[in-house]
């Protein structure tokens, strides 16, 4: 899932440049721009990372909270004037964090998580109507079903040397869910035609990965318990 994140530092600005009708040169520069920040951001990660962190102080909590969430902002909105992803770039600061900062941040934004979690799927439920979403279900369902059967799939290949025969079936439960980055995406294709068709399947897609993911990994997590009395 990491190197999917990084992978879309190249590709949302690429993206971006066909849907928006571009020229191949200003599509080109935005991706080098992309791939030179990922460079840097990473050799920074794991060359310096431990001079990093000591310049932020975990012991005091709120400071460091401010500089954290001020820094990925920062972050996102000059990548946003490079064209490149704002949310990518907040990813990348996220790198530079290690150890125990790394663990205070986590303590503290969990809650914010939640919470721009939850506006980030109201925003994309604000701007698609339910009849749109009936119209593609039946597109959706095919698409769930492949989808979900290449999640277990790979859960299966990172897996099948495990001792635990069980595991692949937890991996391929924990990756089903995964595909935010897919409705971001879809955003960008707003000027296109099928945008509204497009954003309603990605969005149902999504939405039915996630109950899939949940319901699985709670059945699993139930059997655990039963094993285990």
């Amino acid at each position: 899932m990491v190197f999917e994140d990084l992978a879309l530092a190249p590709y949302l600005p690429l993206l971006t440049s066909l849907v928006l009708g571009l020229s191949a040169v200003a599509g080109l520069i935005s991706v080098s721009i992309a791939l030179i920040i990922t460079g840097i951001i990473l050799i920074i990660s794991y060359r310096g990372k431990a001079q990093w962190s000591r310049i932020l102080n975990p012991d005091v909590p709120s400071a460091l909270l401010l500089t954290v969430f001020g820094s990925a902002l920062l972050a996102a909105g000059v990548a946003d004037l490079a064209g490149f992803s704002g949310a990518v770039a907040a990813f990348l600061v996220g790198l530079l964090l290690t150890g125990e900062v790394a663990n205070t941040v986590r303590g503290r934004l969990g809650s914010l998580r939640d919470l721009f979690a939850a506006i980030f799927f109201l925003f994309f439920g604000l701007s698609t109507n339910f009849s749109d979403l009936v119209e593609v279900f039946p597109a959706v369902a095919v698409l769930v079903v492949f989808g979900v059967a290449g999640k277990f799939a790979v859960g299966w290949w990172i897996a099948k040397d495990m001792n635990d025969k069980s595991m692949w079936v937890r991996a391929g439960a924990f990756l089903t869910p995964r595909g935010e980055f897919s409705m971001v995406i879809a955003a960008l294709a707003g000027p296109v035609v099928l945008s509204v068709s497009l954003q309603a399947i990605t969005l149902s897609y999504v939405f039915l990965t996630a109950i899939i993911g949940s319901l699985v990994i709670r059945f699993i997590r139930s059997g655990f318990d039963r094993e285990s009395k």
